[in-house]
């Protein structure tokens, strides 16, 4: 045979083995099993890796049967190891995703069960499951992926998995938001819907709401939007919602929470200013006002982050205010003077009142305060017209003239408390053009009543007088003995057996120094414990020098008692169902797999394989001894 027919047959030989190589490779399932293990379970080749937060996405999974056995009960059960409380497996409402095999009977954020799935031997299962994490998922947990876990069981085969990390995948915000203004009469209902209605007719003055609305049809919840208005000429803010302030023309707002598929509204004052002629117009055009949000949370893609950073797109824009009616205004205040004096609890307080009509040529009618103090008791004032109850003061002030001025104090006892507050108010019948002015509030903080401090004791100077009268009060025939066991015990025995034997040698002089202590020279070291005791002895001198012995003694107990007298003296101390709005992102390449299908018999593949490869070789061993 020619040279080139070895060649050929050498080369069909190689493209049979790859065709088997690649048959065995796409038939025959990777082993992706812990050891032992009869089922296991993998993604399959297309599944999603991001998605936006709070939309269904789908993902491919394949059942691995390693045994020689079909099992017909296998089940798989899935849980957020992230933790999320909004995941919920795709229902009816969203047929595209649907797999009726997978329900999730708790609810939104518990155990997906699918199945049961039959899977048959040495084979494989593959099935579609579509999930979607909470609308809270990014504020809740930050930029972290949603990973679900996979537990398989069967009860043929007596085995449920350990559950493993199966499926993850990174989320970002989807926000789509609209805003725009309405201007209403005060005290409305907050609108609900996005305004479509652009024109108004208005007087001059008058009081106004707008009505700040923002909707976000994203299907994510987002926080931290900020909101600027720059109100045109003849619209002043007047009163601010907490969340908004104003400063000059610029109203300011912020937004700390934005739900998915939700509508927010800000209400706040305005006023048309006086004097403005009919006709006027009043024009917010859609650069005077924006709403923008951002988000610290959003994941990264292969080409960073995809958007972190939303802006509100106005709506029928602009809107016009059109005077219609020119209307004459007065200006009525109420103010009051601020205290300079420390607040003291228990004391007395005047807090200065003042209610003026600011305009020369019209007067204020059915003029109205009221005045509220809390932090008091004993309430009174002296403004006429009004009456208290508790702690609001309400007067009736019937017609002020223009420029007339009516002042008075509001009378309190402090109570203890920490602070004393005051909020007055004032109305009047007549169109006031500056109602900013209508209200005034103070607060003190109160301190407590200067506390007297208490006299020291001063030391005692008398000694305990309790030891002292014993030996004066009960003398014995022998001096010596009663005076030494009753202040101390243990000097006592020391003098008693030398005095004791020399005054029973003489029996009368005894009784003598007996009598004497008694009558005058016994009181007196009582009462004077820091004059020397020795000399009394001596001024009454017995017959006998026996008597010093039984003196000295006597002198021990009369300075030990003294010392006790020194801790006597006081020690100072210390006194649902969604319809996606836009596609959704651009997901991995779809690898299709034509024989990915459930209970695929593969033995005819496997048979092409061994053929090929035995013809492949047969080939090259023809091919080889043509060479030769």
């Amino acid at each position: 045979m020619p040279r080139t027919s070895a060649s050929a047959l050498r080369t069909g030989g190689l493209i049979a083995l790859i065709i088997a190589a690649l048959t065995a490779w796409w038939v025959v399932p990777p082993a992706a099993a812990a050891e032992g293990d009869p089922l296991t379970i993998e993604t399959g080749r297309w599944s999603s890796d991001r998605h936006w937060a709070n939309l269904i996405t789908t993902s491919e999974f394949r059942l691995v049967n390693h045994t020689d056995t079909t099992y017909e009960d296998v089940y798989v059960s899935w849980e957020s190891a992230t933790g999320d409380v909004g995941m919920r497996v795709a229902t009816e409402a969203q047929p595209s995703w649907y797999n009726p095999d997978c329900t999730q009977p708790g609810g939104n954020g518990t155990t997906i069960l699918c199945g049961p799935f039959t899977v048959p031997a040495n084979d494989t299962y593959s099935f579609e499951m579509g999930v979607a994490s909470g609308s809270e998922f990014l504020l809740e947990h930050g930029r972290v992926n949603e990973d679900l876990t996979a537990q398989i069981s069967s009860e043929a085969a007596s085995f449920t998995s350990t559950p493993e990390v199966t499926w993850s995948f990174a989320l970002y915000s989807d926000i789509y938001m609209q805003t725009g203004l309405r201007l209403m009469n005060p005290g409305s209902n907050p609108t609900t819907i996005v305004p479509g209605l652009g024109n108004y007719t208005v007087n001059s003055p008058q009081d106004k709401e707008l009505h700040w609305v923002l909707n976000n049809q994203g299907s994510t919840s987002i926080a931290n939007g900020v909101s600027t208005l720059e109100l045109p000429a003849g619209l002043t803010a007047t009163t601010m919602p907490e969340n908004c302030s104003a400063s000059g023309s610029t109203v300011t707002c912020q937004w700390p929470y934005i739900g998915a598929y939700s509508t927010t509204t800000q209400v706040f004052g305005v006023r048309v200013d006086p004097g403005l002629p009919v006709g006027t117009k009043i024009v917010i055009d859609a650069d005077d006002f924006s709403l923008e949000v951002t988000s610290p949370h959003e994941s990264p893609n292969a080409l960073g982050v995809l958007t972190d950073r939303w802006t509100a797109s106005p709506i029928s824009t602009p809107y016009t205010l059109t005077v219609v009616y020119e209307e004459p205004t007065t200006d009525l205040a109420i103010s009051h003077s601020a205290l300079t004096d420390d607040v003291v609890v228990g004391e007395t307080v005047s807090l200065p009142i003042s209610i003026n009509v600011l305009d020369d040529t019209l007067g204020a009618q059915g003029v109205t305060a009221r005045i509220e103090v809390s932090g008091a008791t004993d309430i009174s004032t002296t403004l006429a017209g009004c009456e208290v109850t508790g702690t609001v003061i309400t007067c009736a002030l019937d017609d002020m003239e223009p420029g007339a001025q009516l002042t008075g104090t509001v009378d309190v006892t402090v109570a203890d408390v920490d602070q004393l507050t005051l909020s007055a108010s004032t109305t009047t019948s007549t169109l006031d053009r500056n109602v900013r002015n209508n209200t005034v509030s103070a607060s003190y903080p109160v301190v407590a009543a200067p506390v007297e401090p208490e006299p020291t004791p001063e030391p005692t100077t008398e000694p305990t007088t309790e030891p002292t009268p014993e030996p004066t009060t009960e003398p014995t025939s022998e001096p010596t003995s009663e005076p030494t066991t009753e202040p101390t015990t243990e000097p006592t025995p020391e003098p008693t057996p030398e005095p004791t034997p020399e005054p029973t040698t003489e029996p009368e002089p005894t009784p003598e120094p007996t009598t004497e202590p008694t009558t005058e020279p016994t009181p007196e070291p009582t009462t004077e414990p820091t004059t020397e005791p020795t000399p009394e002895p001596t001024t009454e001198p017995t017959t006998e020098p026996t008597i010093e012995p039984t003196v000295e003694p006597t002198v021990a107990p009369t300075t030990d008692p003294t010392p006790t007298a020194q801790p006597t003296e006081p020690t100072p101390g210390p006194t649902t169902g969604e319809t996606p709005h836009h596609p959704e992102p651009p997901a991995a390449p779809v690898d299709t797999d034509p024989l990915a299908t459930t209970g695929t018999t593969t033995w005819p593949l496997l048979l092409t394989g061994g053929g090929l490869l035995i013809a492949g070789a047969a080939a090259l061993l023809i091919g080889r001894r043509k060479t030769h």
